[in-house]
């Protein structure tokens, strides 16, 4: 019984400490949802032309926001070019200052010789 108010005791005391982590990276990480969608459309679109490849429209699939205010949103496009430019553009996803999850790829020939590359994403947007 005294562990477990020991322990108690100690959640109570960390409890304010870790909530300002949460809100901190709650905060630097996830982009306020109002210009959340231009921005990842942007992003995107830099990461594709950089790595020199064309890419198709994205599509956004929006879920209800969390207790929290953290609304998971789904990412679909898919961007056409030579494998290294591929790699280039994974690269650079990789590094980007924007959270993206990757759920799925799927490679497949396009016209003229070069690769097609179907990107699922998902990423997070605050409402509050």
């Amino acid at each position: 019984y005294r562990g477990d108010n020991a322990r108690l005791e100690r959640f109570r005391r960390e409890l304010p400490a870790d909530e300002k982590q949460w809100d901190e990276f709650f905060t630097a990480n996830f982009q306020p949802y109002k210009a959340a969608y231009s921005a990842i459309s942007a992003d995107l679109g830099e990461l594709s032309r950089t790595a020199g490849l064309h890419s198709d429209e994205i599509t956004f699939n929006q879920h209800s926001p969390d207790a929290r205010g953290l609304m998971e949103v789904e990412i679909a496009t898919a961007v056409e070019g030579d494998y290294d430019s591929l790699i280039q553009f994974l690269d650079k996803l990789e590094h980007s200052n924007n959270f993206y999850v990757l759920d799925s790829l799927t490679l497949a020939s396009s016209s003229a010789g070069k690769l097609r590359l179907n990107v699922h994403l998902r990423t997070y947007f605050r409402t509050t």
